[in-house]
């Protein structure tokens, strides 16, 4: 059995299941494909799409990179997936078992199509582990909102949700690898989670929404994002950072600060809405 998860931070949890609890579960190795197929073209080679998504992320965080800097980045994440994907192919190679770990989120959603399309002519089982959504504390018993399996912290708590494994039928298999086709023939920039099914949109979709989380006075755009993100976990910060970029274009916000800290390099911005 290899479990499987599309974010290294929900790796992190199963590696801590498999090795720090007194019963861990039994599995033959954690795998994180960190893939983000909810937002981006799906034409070409969709692995280097993802590796440029990593450089334009960290542009957003740095000033003045050099292009070979970005490279960099870019090589190192792709080279990163190939590698996760080659991991996963010599477990699929000798016909074992995948468990899959998945938030409630268009991201996983996306994951999910992509990942049966990938396995459908592998003899293989594929389960799936959906995110319940709660946590229940592990030191007063109360019950929190986790939307996603990276923001649990009683792993104990989490790994009790393996025996909820639901295995999918091959027919299941083949109608989420024809979903994925589908989306791959959509092609558009932006796939969201409406109504449990996951919809082909424009990258403006959540434009209005960043907006409200943006006032006339001045605040720090990692703040802006960081609150947007706590609210729509079904993106990431690297999307919101680039429809931020879009938005100061189009003259609905603007920058009142714009630094670098005491390094030299990490970007400080302020931002705020433009007075009509």
């Amino acid at each position: 059995m290899l479990d499987i998860c599309f974010n290294e931070s929900t790796g992190g949890n199963l590696i801590a299941i498999k090795y720090e609890l007194d019963n861990p579960i039994k599995t033959d190795g954690v795998l994180p494909i960190d893939l983000q197929f909810n937002y981006g073209l799906l034409y070409g080679d969709i692995y280097e799409t993802q590796a440029n998504f990593e450089a334009r992320l960290q542009k957003s965080f740095f000033n003045n990179i050099s292009e070979r800097k970005l490279n960099s980045w870019c090589n190192q994440k792709l080279k990163s997936i190939r590698s996760a994907l080659s991991k996963m192919d010599k477990h699929l190679k000798k016909g074992e078992d995948i468990r899959l770990w998945l938030d409630n989120s268009a991201t996983d959603r996306c994951g999910l199509y992509w990942l049966c399309d990938y396995v459908k002519c592998y003899d293989c089982k594929v389960s799936i582990i959906v995110c319940p959504g709660i946590e229940l504390s592990s030191i007063d018993n109360t019950i929190t909102e986790k939307m996603k399996w990276a923001a649990f912290s009683n792993i104990s708590y989490m790994a009790t949700f393996v025996e909820t494994a639901k295995e999918l039928s091959k027919a299941e298999i083949y109608l989420y690898s024809e979903i994925w086709q589908k989306l791959v023939k959509e092609n558009v920039p932006l796939r969201v989670l409406i109504d449990n099914k996951i919809i082909s949109t424009t990258e403006d979709f959540f434009d209005r929404a960043i907006l409200s989380y943006i006032s006339n006075e001045p605040k720090p755009q990692v703040t802006i994002i960081g609150d947007f993100l706590v609210d729509w976990y079904c993106v990431d910060y690297g999307f919101v950072s680039e429809r931020i970029e879009h938005l100061l274009e189009q003259g609905y916000v603007e920058i009142v600060e714009d630094k670098v800290n005491n390094e030299g390099s990490y970007v400080v911005r302020t931002l705020r809405l433009v007075e009509n």
